[in-house]
């Protein structure tokens, strides 16, 4: 009865309004709180559904905890996703130690946190310690702290938000390696590693918001340039990506121990 009787007058009233209005003019709230009421409606139906598919990424990512944030307004829902990265292997000597202008110079980070904010049917995300994927290309290491902000829709939410948690991955993986004084580079899914060969051996994130198994799954890529700078032909494309699973961030630091040690002694496999 509501809906037919009020709602469906509402938005014929709406809509006649708009005809008579401008771009650059606003539409009139008329309808006061019978209006805001509502809006509040559809914007909970709406958070209902972001909810939802908040908790199915999250149930999928064992690392990844869910948090709902008060806004104290009725059309404003917020969440957190945070990311608890383990304590690194070497804590004890990693103390931070202050720099000549008396800052630190590496601390150890605990988490990272994204932020999904739903106001009036837009979806935005914030999260720290991920580049944007043009940014990651040429950011250094310094400024990996920086807060990345973009808007999606509901359909592609749960991979805008894989992508960003496996970036943040990638980035702590990055930040553990360059403390223990490895040169890598990385982009916005991927750590690279330079072997003594002229190798290039690559941790790739796998994002799939339609995997029912884990979301994110791990590949290890090797590069094995020729002479003449082309692929070797005797190492078939399917022996260069090698499948490691849906790893824990306590595995994934013990691979990036282990590539390191691989680095370091130039052994080739």
């Amino acid at each position: 009865m509501f809906h037919e009787n009020i709602l469906r007058s509402m938005k014929e009233k709406s809509r006649n309004v708009v005809r008579f209005q401008t771009h650059a003019q606003t539409v009139p709230d008329d309808s006061g709180l019978l209006g805001h009421f509502c809006m509040t409606v559809a914007h909970r139906i709406f958070s209902n559904k972001v909810h939802s598919e908040l908790e199915s990424v999250v149930s999928r990512v064992p690392y990844l905890h869910l948090r709902s944030l008060p806004t104290w307004h009725s059309r404003t829902s917020s969440w957190s996703l945070c990311l608890k990265v383990p304590q690194p292997i070497l804590a004890a000597d990693r103390i931070t130690k202050p720099s000549d202008n008396h800052e630190s110079k590496y601390k150890s980070r605990s988490q990272f946190i994204t932020k999904v904010i739903l106001k009036d049917g837009q979806i935005s995300l914030m999260g720290e310690g991920s580049p944007s994927i043009a940014g990651s290309l040429t950011v250094k290491p310094s400024d990996g702290h920086l807060i990345n902000s973009y808007n999606c829709d509901l359909e592609d939410l749960p991979m805008m938000l894989l992508q960003q948690v496996a970036s943040q991955v990638i980035h702590w993986l990055h930040e553990e390696a360059l403390v223990l004084g490895m040169n890598v580079t990385r982009d916005f899914l991927c750590l690279y590693f330079d072997l003594d060969q002229g190798e290039t051996l690559g941790l790739v994130a796998h994002v799939d918001p339609e995997d029912s198994y884990g979301c994110i799954s791990w590949y290890l890529t090797v590069d094995h340039p020729t002479e003449d700078g082309k692929m070797s032909a005797d190492n078939p494309e399917l022996e260069k990506r090698r499948f490691l699973g849906y790893l824990s961030l306590e595995v994934l630091y013990s691979t990036l121990m282990d590539l390191i040690n691989m680095c370091s002694t130039g052994v080739h496999h």
